[in-house]
């Protein structure tokens, strides 16, 4: 299985049908999202949220001409959790945390590769929005990082009917990026190169 279908795979929680995951994506959309409070540090048992909307009609990059993508089945993507260790070693740890979601679905399945390193989220479908709002509880004190990718949709309904309409989110994380990098880099020891969207901080 190639990159691209196993984070697909770890974004949906499961395997949609071959057929889906051989095609590129129909559609490609930028969406944005946050981790909230933007704080270099929390309080053991406080709360961390992720929170991302955007419209069930958006213009595709590259195109002028909206489209309606309504009726998703699922849009998906991961929350990788990294706990950066002394003498700059790492671990994954998802599970140093809760998750409760209040907008959309937080999972952990047993059924990828490193369920002890990611959260499987959702998108919900409200109105005419795609709505997210996770809460995040740590549960262990430590330096961590959230890295998030883009979102995935396999199919959408159309007339009753499943339609392999697959589309790729281009997520953008307007989280302080440069914060991000000067506290990670600090704890590896060194330059960790581009983390991709995320939040770094310190639980006390």
């Amino acid at each position: 299985m190639s990159i691209a279908s196993l984070l697909l795979c770890l974004a949906l929680g499961g395997c949609p049908d071959p057929g889906c995951l051989d095609t590129d994506p129909k559609y490609a959309f930028n969406i944005t999202g946050a981790f909230t409070p933007d704080n270099d540090s929390v309080a053991l048992g406080d709360t961390v949220y992720f929170v991302s909307a955007f419209p069930s009609t958006l213009t595709p990059v590259g195109t002028q001409d909206p489209v309606d993508y309504t009726n998703a089945s699922k849009i998906g993507n991961v929350i990788t959790v990294i706990e950066y260790l002394p003498n700059y070693q790492r671990r994954w740890a998802a599970y140093d945390f809760d998750y409760i979601a209040l907008k959309g679905e937080a999972f952990n399945s047993k059924e990828v590769p490193t369920p002890e390193g990611a959260e499987q989220i959702r998108y919900e479908e409200i109105g005419n929005k795609y709505e997210m709002n996770i809460a995040i509880v740590p549960k262990k004190k430590g330096n961590y990082i959230f890295l998030i990718g883009g979102a995935y949709s396999d199919s959408r309904k159309i007339k009753g009917k499943d339609r392999c309409d697959r589309a790729s989110f281009n997520l953008t994380i307007s989280n302080d990026q440069r914060r991000n990098y000067a506290l990670t880099e600090n704890w590896a020891g060194g330059s960790i190169g581009n983390p991709g969207g995320g939040y770094a901080f310190t639980v006390y």
